[in-house]
């Protein structure tokens, strides 16, 4: 099999959960091996992602911007973004969900009530 990673994976086992987007539940997942670029993650065979998407490893405190470049059976590959896209601390993540908390509300709020 012809290896086209940059970067060698390391096995790990370890529990996450990827994010689709903002107001859809997480989808728990299983990291199989990781390495700075990228991972092999095992879902649920039926799961359903975006090309992009946000991978938490909660046990290690990370979060990672990623794009999925393969799909096989229950196995994913995904590819991090470049060191600009890491979410160490997740405050990033949090900001943005909270920007879009606050635009759901607008949405719902009727013309001329105030949001707060």
């Amino acid at each position: 099999m012809l290896e086209r990673r940059d970067e060698a994976r390391r096995r790990v086992l370890l529990g996450g959960f990827v994010e689709t987007a903002a107001f859809l539940p997480e989808i728990a997942c299983t990291v199989r091996d990781v390495s700075l670029t990228g991972a092999r993650l095992r879902l649920a065979s039926g799961a359903i992602l975006p090309d992009r998407v946000t991978l938490r490893v909660p046990i290690r405190g990370e979060t990672r911007l990623g794009r999925i470049v393969w799909r096989d059976g229950d196995a994913v590959g995904v590819q991090f973004e470049n060191d600009a896209g890491t979410l160490a601390n997740g405050k990033a993540l949090k900001a943005r969900d909270a920007e879009i908390a606050r635009l759901q509300a607008a949405l719902v709020v009727g013309p001329g009530d105030a949001v707060h």
